[in-house]
């Protein structure tokens, strides 16, 4: 069988997992439930067998390794709940870029040694009837709200938690825990996620070179490793989304619940727990994204977004962000982006009235989070 975790055999990867289970899973204070173990063990085990699967490929196809981008990955971030949702698939809905799936992030390695595009082009039509009875038990397991508060569709974009969960604990069994973990694992740095991830987004473009390779990628994770992000894509742009706490944590705080509920009885979720943990979670990490920024000030390239021009002023929002990496604002794109934000509002006005939530129940207040973020609201918000 296969051994080579492309990391000299220190299995770097069971740190960051161990102490989001030995720290995060118990200060969490839930308990698996029978179904909830085996598919937090059997998803833990699939994301170890996909690195093994990649760095095999990679050794036996030495040309994967070579593939270049037409320009660099473009990485959206901004805490959960604040339209980087909503900014990834507008940006993805570019003729010139493109995002991965769903269904590429569960079965990124192709299976066929035949390294000729037809023969790719086919096997990724395998892989993608092959993965699809996955995808649908595991939305049995996630449940009707957790799809309502992120929506994941088999064949449309999705972030970038499974691919780098490669080495980080960003497993969907295991992010609500990492909220409970937060020093420690951000104590650890991102370590060779954000190059294996890498070598995800040069094998996808390998596979299928007649897409787009201006990749557009999100992940409301980046945020307390942008050092370590800026080290692998130093050429890409950042692009940070910015809400006001006060309209956006409990939202937040219900995401995180909802995936706990996936894999943990759902009476032993204490709200106001979880709260306290997701604030602190938050806190953390802009303290950690703001040094970065401060100290490296000029290195990085990122691009500021608020909320309210994502949501209120759609087209323009888009127009400047896509001037600063480089895209065309063509009518073309003009007339996709209508079409796509006519939809989008539909949904979204369907989801807000279908679920409530108040910061009262995970233990905030207005006051609270508006002295906690006063700076933050202030300058970005």
């Amino acid at each position: 069988g296969l051994n080579d975790f492309d990391d000299s055999g220190k299995f770097s990867f069971m740190k960051p997992y161990a102490m989001s289970h030995d720290f995060g899973y118990v200060r969490s204070k839930c308990f698996y439930s029978p179904m909830g173990f085996l598919v937090q063990k059997l998803s833990q085990q699939k994301r170890m067998e996909i690195r093994l699967l990649m760095v095999d490929y990679f050794k036996r196809h030495p040309s994967v390794e070579t593939t270049t981008f037409s320009r660099p990955p473009t990485l959206i971030t901004g805490f959960t709940r604040t339209g980087t949702t909503f900014l990834h698939e507008l940006l993805s809905i570019h003729p010139e870029t493109r995002a991965h799936n769903t269904w590429e992030q569960m079965n990124p390695v192709p299976t066929t040694d035949d390294e000729s595009p037809l023969a790719q082009k086919q096997n990724r039509i395998e892989r993608h009837k092959k993965g699809l009875w996955l995808f649908k038990f595991v939305d049995r397991v996630a449940g009707e709200i957790s799809q309502a508060v992120h929506k994941v569709e088999y064949d449309k974009c999705e972030e970038c938690t499974l691919p780098c969960s490669l080495e980080l604990p960003w497993n969907i069994t295991n992010l609500s825990f990492m909220m409970f973990a937060a020093e420690e694992l951000f104590s650890l740095g991102a370590g060779r996620s954000f190059d294996l991830y890498l070598k995800f987004l040069k094998l996808q473009t390998w596979s299928a070179p007649d897409l787009p390779s201006h990749w557009v990628v999100k992940c409301p994770f980046y945020l307390p490793f942008l050092n370590d992000l800026n080290e692998t894509f130093s050429d890409s742009t950042i692009v940070w989304t910015h809400r006001n706490p006060v309209e956006c944590i409990a939202s937040t705080c219900l995401l995180f619940e909802c995936i706990t509920h996936s894999t943990c009885s759902s009476w032993i979720v204490d709200k106001k727990w979880l709260g306290q943990h997701v604030l602190k979670y938050t806190r953390l990490s802009f303290d950690r994204a703001f040094s970065v920024l401060k100290r490296r000030k000029g290195d990085i390239r990122i691009i500021h977004v608020k909320y309210r021009d994502t949501t209120k002023a759609t087209l323009e929002t888009c127009e400047r962000v896509c001037k600063l990496i480089g895209l065309p604002f063509s009518d073309e794109y003009v007339s996709i982006l209508k079409e796509h934000i006519a939809k989008s509002r539909e949904k979204r006005k369907i989801q807000v009235e279908k679920y409530k939530y108040t910061l009262d129940e995970y233990g905030m207040t207005k006051a609270g989070l508006e002295a906690e973020f006063k700076e933050y609201i202030e300058t970005y918000c």
